[in-house]
């Protein structure tokens, strides 16, 4: 019979050579017998890991990162239905539940409380943790709080690219939770509210959301200094984003 990690235990599975920028990685939906040292959890947390850094500018950054992964059982396997909580949910260690489209419900502060397991991360930081959840459904969360800490609820889908496991992680917690990028689909096909335009004001106060703005003036547009570097040739101002066209 092989070793097991215990609820808690915590590892660092990459360690950073420059900066020191932390991103912690732990899983939902994962029993006991997951959790055999180098087994299914570990398997799990490091694809998430690897997903995290496929794609720039993480990947010319990874060396910036300390990676850590914190182990957490749960009684029972996968994750839940939020139309059933209290009543035939899953009863997994982070309460994570599927809800309407691709929602996802979660104890957050239960999650924090797991990524603060991690003693070397500085108190003084935000803090991105990424949970990768035990299904194989598609959908997918990420929840941004004004102290600028983030979760990203991944589940391992099984879809075609981008819809897969690894685009969930770039969307979720590469682009959302670390990135503070806000959603550019198009849902409706008519023009943003007021509300939803001031909405994305406040964020922007607080430094989350800088992908949008409510000018084509490639001269005042917020992301102006990206402008007419080689690089980033495609950068420019293109219409419609936050579900609006």
């Amino acid at each position: 019979m092989g070793e097991y990690h215990t609820d808690g235990d915590v590892l660092l599975i990459h360690s950073a050579k420059g900066e020191n920028l932390n991103l912690v990685i732990v899983g939902d939906g994962f029993t006991v017998e997951d959790l055999e040292k180098g087994g299914y959890y570990e398997k799990c947390i490091n694809q998430a890991m690897k997903h995290f850094f496929s794609i720039e500018p993480y990947k010319s950054y990874r060396d910036y990162f300390n990676v850590y992964m914190v182990v957490a059982e749960s009684e029972e396997e996968g994750v839940g239905e939020k139309s059933l909580l209290g009543g035939g949910s899953i009863n997994n260690k982070f309460g994570t539940a599927y809800g309407s489209g691709t929602e996802i419900v979660c104890d957050d502060e239960l999650i924090f409380e797991y990524a603060k397991k991690v003693k070397e991360l500085p108190e003084d930081k935000p803090i991105t943790v990424l949970v990768v959840l035990n299904s194989d459904k598609y959908a997918g969360t990420a929840y941004l709080y004004r102290d600028g800490n983030s979760i990203a609820l991944c589940p391992m889908s099984t879809k075609e690219p981008p819809n897969d496991f690894e685009g969930i992680v770039h969307h979720e917690a590469g682009g959302h939770a670390f990135g503070f990028l806000c959603d550019e689909y198009v849902y409706n096909q008519s023009e943003m509210p007021e509300e939803r335009k001031s909405a994305i004001q406040e964020w922007q106060k607080l430094g989350f959301h800088m992908n949008l703005d409510f000018t084509n003036d490639l001269s005042k547009i917020l992301w102006k200094d990206f402008i007419g570097i080689e690089k980033y040739a495609p950068v420019g101002a293109y219409e419609g984003g936050y579900e609006y066209q």
